[in-house]
């Protein structure tokens, strides 16, 4: 008898976006965009390098968007597997150094689609260690848009 995981729904899966003809940017960068704000993933840039990464709850969105990428964009791009597994809006309170906290978590902070600071990491326990050593920050599960 074994066990079978039970797939967990606040689990995200991240990858980043691999374009194989690089003259195809721009087309990349539209088809991106347009795709997840229709909702099928959520569109994420670190905060240096020109990376696109894409999140989504199953392995399917990334086939879908693939093939739209191609069909609808003319863009030839595939998926490649990041070890990111939790992502947290970042709250950061009135008068907080935010080009501190920029240096010392550059490898985990990301814009959205939207341009909002995400938090982006292998573990929950690191997600709560940076919450933890600075006090007044939020990390949100969800972001909230107001007239959007």
């Amino acid at each position: 008898m074994f066990a079978v995981p039970i797939p967990d729904p606040n689990r995200q899966l991240f990858r980043r976006v691999r374009l194989k003809d690089p003259m195809k940017q721009k087309q990349l960068a539209k088809g991106l965009t347009e795709v997840c704000e229709e909702g099928a993933a959520q569109l994420f840039r670190p905060l240096i390098g020109s990376d696109w990464i894409v999140g989504a709850v199953g392995g399917l969105q990334f086939d879908v968007i693939e093939t739209r990428l191609r069909d609808e964009y003319n863009v030839d791009a595939g998926f490649e597997g990041l070890s990111l597994h939790v992502c947290r809006w970042v709250d950061l309170p009135a008068g907080f150094n935010r080009q501190k906290f920029e240096d010392a978590y550059t490898r985990d902070l990301y814009t959205d689609g939207h341009g909002h600071l995400c938090l982006l990491t292998e573990t929950r326990f690191r997600a709560d260690y940076i919450a933890d050593k600075n006090p007044g920050v939020v990390l949100r599960d969800t972001m909230e848009l107001h007239g959007a």
